[in-house]
């Protein structure tokens, strides 16, 4: 989650680029005129996001604003190809920073351009998102009471060296479920502690983590049988252990796939046989003439 890094761009010549076409194109003359006011605010745009406070828009009239938000039509331009491909790839892995779960086709506002018009083309505010975090997410950024509703893809980092601050508890049952929540490990302040829970929340992560982690169980069910029958709980533990390494690789320990192994891995129960209360062994499943699936 987090940790998108940060595409090069040469902002001021990008916002001559868009004033001189608005000039040339539609003769308009005041995105020309804001440049000094803009330029200034880019200069104050990590201040503005980490205020204690939250992000406060500038105060532009509405005429003026709504002039600074019209830029944003322009990032569909060639000449913003480059930038737009390569924030879409800034995310870790590819994914989208917000969740870190699915990959980042969209390209969000991080302080949206509906209230901070003057960003609307600024590279550090233009972030690599997916559809379903975009869509939740929508043009909120200050917390109920003041200060950051989202952590920031390129300036936050939450720490990597510590316990994983994603964790998983599972139920073993007549079923098996999965839950997912976050918890406050050494290195997150207060601050971001705050933010942290509140964008959790806001973009459902622990149902969407859930149903992801309930789809892997599924899939890895088969094998489960199978190690079981080879060598007992002790097969389906060492077999865990290994892919949860795997994934720690490549994804980090706070993702939830990793995660999930992990609490599979860990759970006693599970590994000595509560595996089952996922469904019956698929290599036994057989398709009746009607579509039904049913035990050998």
């Amino acid at each position: 989650m987090i940790a998108a890094t940060q595409p090069a761009a040469d902002d001021e010549a990008n916002y001559d680029h868009v004033a001189e076409l608005r000039l040339a194109e539609n003769g308009e003359i005041r995105p020309s005129q804001l440049k000094p006011v803009v330029t200034d605010l880019y200069k104050s745009y990590v201040a503005r996001v980490m205020a204690a406070a939250g992000p406060t828009p500038h105060g532009f009239s509405t005429a003026d604003h709504d002039v600074l938000k019209a830029n944003a039509d322009y990032l569909k331009r060639v000449r913003f190809g480059p930038l737009r491909s390569a924030i879409r790839a800034a995310g870790p892995t590819r994914k989208c920073p917000y969740c870190y779960q699915a990959s980042a086709k969209q390209i969000d506002h991080y302080l949206p351009k509906a209230h901070f018009g003057e960003y609307a083309i600024y590279a550090p505010n233009l972030v690599p998102i997916c559809g379903e975090c975009n869509g939740r997410k929508l043009n909120r950024f200050q917390r109920d009471g003041g200060g950051r509703r989202y952590l920031h893809p390129y300036f936050d980092r939450l720490p990597i060296d510590s316990p994983p601050y994603i964790v998983a508890t599972l139920s073993v049952g007549t079923s098996v479920t999965i839950a997912f929540q976050v918890v406050k490990t050494p290195g997150i302040s207060d601050e971001l502690w705050q933010i942290l829970t509140t964008q959790f929340s806001d973009l459902d992560l622990a149902a969407r983590y859930m149903l992801d982690a309930t789809d892997t169980m599924m899939n890895m069910l088969g094998s489960f049988y199978l190690l079981f029958e080879l060598d007992g709980a002790q097969a389906i533990r060492d077999q865990l252990v290994m892919d949860k390494r795997s994934k720690e690789t490549w994804y980090g320990p706070n993702h939830w796939w990793p995660v999930t192994l992990g609490a599979l891995g860990e759970s006693a129960e599970f590994c000595e046989g509560g595996f089952r209360s996922l469904g019956p062994d698929p290599e036994l499943m057989v398709i009746s003439d009607t579509g039904q699936e049913y035990s050998r």
